[in-house]
C-alpha cells in the first residue's frame, strides 16, 4: 500500500469514543498514552469479567476498546484475536445490528488490516457500512466513520475509483451534517486527499 495510505489509515484507526465502561482508557489513548491506555483496559475488563460476566454489553465494549488500543500500540495480534473473539460474543448477545456489535465490527476490520488481511477487512467493512445505513442512517456520524474507514481500505486492495467515489461522498456528507471542522471531516479530507494522491502516483 502506498505510504500515504498507510499513515492516513493509521490516523484514521482511532478509538470508539462513547461514554460509559471503558472511558478513562480511550481518553488516555485519544491523549497518546497507549501503553498506560491497554494497562487500564485490560484491568477494567477483567473486573467487569469477574463481577458482570464475559458477555454483559458493558464487558464486551470494553473488550472492543481495548482491542483498539493494544493496535494502537503495537499488538496488533493481540488486538486481532481480542476482536475478534469480541464481535462474535456480540453478535450472539447481542444480535448483527445493535451499536456496540457496529463498533466492535469497525474495531475488527481496522485490526484485519493491520495484520494484513485486507481483503477480509474490505468485506467486513462493506458489511458493517451497509448495516449502519440501514440501521442509523447514511449521515449518522458512525456510518460516515465507516465509510471513510472503507474507502481508505478499498484504496489499498487497488479498488481506487471505487475508494475515491466512497470518500468524496463521505466528505461531503460530513461537511453537511457535522460541518468542516468536526473530527470525522477532518478525517474524512485526509482520507480523501491521500486516495486521490495514490492514485495520481499511479
Amino acid at each position: 500500500m502506498e505510504a500515504g495510505l498507510r499513515t492516513s489509515h493509521q490516523l484514521n484507526a482511532d478509538l470508539p469514543a462513547q461514554p460509559g465502561c471503558g472511558e478513562p482508557a480511550t481518553r488516555k489513548s485519544a491523549l497518546g498514552q497507549s501503553e498506560q491506555a491497554c494497562r487500564l483496559g485490560e484491568d477494567t475488563l477483567a473486573r467487569c469479567r469477574r463481577v458482570l460476566g464475559e458477555d454483559h454489553p458493558h464487558t464486551l465494549r470494553t473488550a472492543f476498546i481495548l482491542a483498539a488500543a493494544l493496535r494502537e500500540a503495537g499488538q496488533p495480534e493481540r488486538a486481532f484475536q481480542l476482536g475478534e473473539d469480541t464481535l462474535i460474543r456480540c453478535r450472539r448477545v447481542l444480535g448483527e445490528d445493535r451499536p456496540h456489535t457496529l463498533r466492535a465490527a469497525l474495531v475488527l476490520a481496522v485490526n484485519l488490516w493491520e495484520v494484513g488481511q485486507s481483503e477480509q477487512a474490505c468485506q467486513l467493512g462493506a458489511d458493517t457500512l451497509a448495516r449502519c445505513r440501514r440501521v442509523l442512517g447514511e449521515d449518522h456520524p458512525h456510518t460516515l466513520r465507516v465509510a471513510y474507514v472503507l474507502a481508505l481500505t478499498l484504496g489499498e486492495v487497488g479498488q481506487s475509483e471505487q475508494a475515491c467515489q466512497l470518500g468524496a461522498d463521505t466528505l461531503a456528507r460530513c461537511r453537511r451534517v457535522l460541518g468542516e471542522d468536526h473530527p470525522h471531516t477532518l478525517r474524512a479530507a485526509v482520507v480523501l486527499a491521500a486516495l486521490r494522491e495514490a492514485g495520481q502516483e499511479k
